[in-house]
């Protein structure tokens, strides 16, 4: 204790209080429930990716399959290859020439031949008949009938008579000989012909076999060709329609990632907000001495954070 007069001590106790302004608080509230609901409300993305096999496209592989086990095209092949088989084995006929010389000549011979000896012997008869005659009238006349000259006369007559007889004859059968060996080598010229003409015709009908061979085996490819082509243009059609779909599939799941990134692009803008709010509060110091009252700041995203945890710079 002094004298004259007393000191007095005064003591105070240091409190910090803090203040957010209500229109704050209710922005940075409802920034906190958008989030909340962006979080809560995420669904991952349920529409299709890959655009699966169209209608087309199973009717292509199906008519694969059936291309493969259904034997197009395989009747035509079998034909030709069988015509063509038989016409490799093709032997044709053996081509023997007719000789004359084996020839029967008596079928050849002209059936009035010996009709015509008989009529030329009979005129020859009564030709030499006359003749004879006549020798007889001529020796009566010199009154020498039954002489020896009429004798002689008789005999030459006869011998002339024979001898037109013998050449008529050898004529008549040689002319007729000769038209039997031609009328013979005619019939062996026209077989022989015929023969070789049977042959040729039995080389063309197999080169025809042949050819239909080929034509069978080429329309045999034909039908495959067409049976591929239009089984393509089916698998051309369905891959069409694939891709159709895969675009649609891309830009709807392209919309639905752009969607998701402009919420959370959004989203990320008004957290990033959250720095740009001004420090406000005041703190009040209590205690022996003076009482000071100072205005500090603070942090309103820290109010939010969990403790020890930081955000854009921001800690709690």
């Amino acid at each position: 204790m002094s004298k004259g007069g007393s000191d007095t001590t005064t003591s105070h106790q240091d409190t910090s209080t803090q203040a957010l302004d209500p229109q704050l608080a209710a922005a940075l509230y409802g920034n906190l429930g958008s989030t909340q609901a962006l979080a809560s409300g995420y669904q991952p993305y349920g529409g299709q990716l890959t655009a699966p096999t169209n209608a087309a496209q199973q009717a292509y592989f199906t008519g694969l399959q059936n291309l493969a086990t259904s034997g197009v095209g395989g009747s035509a092949l079998t034909q030709g290859a069988n015509t063509a088989t038989a016409a490799s084995t093709y032997t044709p006929q053996t081509i023997t020439a007719g000789q004359l010389s084996n020839t029967n000549l008596q079928p050849y011979m002209n059936p009035y031949t010996q009709s015509v000896i008989d009529s030329t012997l009979n005129d020859l008869n009564r030709q030499t008949q006359q003749q004879l005659q006549g020798n007889a009238a001529s020796a009566t006349a010199s009154g020498a009938y039954n002489g020896t000259r009429q004798g002689v006369e008789d005999s030459l007559t006869n011998q002339a008579a024979q001898r037109t007889a013998a050449s008529t004859l050898a004529g008549l059968n040689s002319q007729n000989y000769t038209q039997a060996q031609q009328a013979a080598q005619s019939d062996i010229a026209g077989n022989l012909a015929a023969q070789q003409a049977n042959v040729n015709a039995g080389l063309a009908g197999q080169g025809l076999n042949l050819s239909a061979a080929q034509a069978l085996g080429g329309l045999s490819n034909q039908q495959v060709g067409q049976a591929e082509g239009l089984n393509s243009l089916l698998g051309a059609a369905g891959y069409g329609q694939q891709q159709q779909a895969q675009a649609v599939d891309t830009a709807n799941y392209q919309a639905w990632l752009q969607n998701l990134q402009n919420q959370m692009g959004l989203q990320g803008l008004t957290n990033q907000s959250l720095g740009l709010i001004p420090k406000t509060g005041t703190t009040t110091s209590s205690g022996t001495g003076s009482q000071d009252t100072t205005t500090t700041g603070f942090n309103l995203a820290s109010l939010f954070m969990p403790k020890g945890s930081s955000f854009l710079g921001i800690s709690s």
